[in-house]
């Protein structure tokens, strides 16, 4: 059993579409290429979903797909930039996470799989994603990943395709897989992806007035119903006339200032008398 759950959806939505599917197929550079290094080309990497629809014809025949379940989406330019500039993804290369299309020696091990495994050297690689961060085409379109693919197609794929296209197709006979019953409960529930990406309005958190003006979402004089922990507190009632100040202190409403005392006639105020002497 496969544990990412994005693999087990991306077999799911194959087989939904007619195609045969297997998973976890490694491939590693033949030990007699030339730039082959033990250190770093001993250990496998894998396909993470190889399809075979024999019903089709051409690159859409067989996919061979790479997943990326990465919460924070997939961002095309990012990655090709981290590609040229040598930079490191969660500790790793970024070129290692995607050995198949940055580095010859790879590339040629991951077709020569393919075509071992459905014999076709036609193919389509897919990026299998959570969601897109940006343009799909300039990936798809790669020269330097073409190249590497030896001229075969490529493709990204979201969660969100393959659930619109899943979703319709499944019906109400047991699932024989964990995400098909999961599928299932799901289009008996009702649910419905009908905010074409964006959140309902029932799971955004709520604005406070401020927060709506600046968002230009009501007018100055306009204010957002309260919710149910905005309820106003009444004040307490104002202390009545004759209350000492100390009394209407603790009652936290009023704090009463004393008017600074005369020591004595003006002309001599600051004057210091002795105890017991004449003046």
């Amino acid at each position: 059993m496969k544990e990412d759950i994005l693999e087990q959806l991306v077999e799911e939505y194959l087989q939904h579409r007619g195609y045969f599917t297997r998973h976890n197929d490694k491939f590693r550079p033949d030990q007699q290429h030339a730039d082959y290094v033990t250190a770093s080309d001993a250990v496998h990497s894998d396909i993470d979903i190889l399809a075979i629809d024999p019903q089709r014809r051409g690159a859409d025949r067989v996919w061979a797909v790479t997943c990326k379940s990465w919460q924070g989406g997939f961002n095309p330019e990012w990655w090709m930039n981290a590609f040229d500039t040598r930079k490191t993804a969660a500790q790793k290369r970024a070129w290692k996470r995607f050995r198949e299309i940055t580095s010859e020696k790879w590339a040629e091990a991951f077709c020569r799989r393919v075509a071992y495994l459905s014999g076709s050297r036609s193919f389509t690689y897919v990026v299998a994603v959570t969601k897109l961060n940006g343009d799909r085409a300039s990936w798809e379109a790669n020269p330097n990943f073409r190249r590497m693919l030896r001229g075969n197609k490529i493709r990204v794929l979201t969660v969100d395709e393959m659930l619109r296209d899943v979703l319709p197709r499944v019906g109400t006979t047991m699932a024989s897989t964990e995400i098909g019953r999961l599928l299932q409960v799901v289009k008996a529930s009702g649910f419905r992806l009908g905010y074409e990406g964006r959140a309902p309005e029932s799971l955004l958190p709520r604005a406070g007035a401020r927060e709506a003006r600046r968002a230009g979402e009501v007018s100055g004089s306009q204010r957002p119903p309260p919710g149910p922990l905005e309820a106003r507190r009444p004040r307490p009632p104002a202390p009545r006339r004759g209350e000492g100040a100390a009394e209407a202190g603790d009652a936290g409403t009023l704090t009463r200032r004393r008017r600074p005392q005369p020591t004595g006639h003006p002309h001599t105020q600051g004057a210091t008398r002795r105890v017991g002497t004449t003046p």
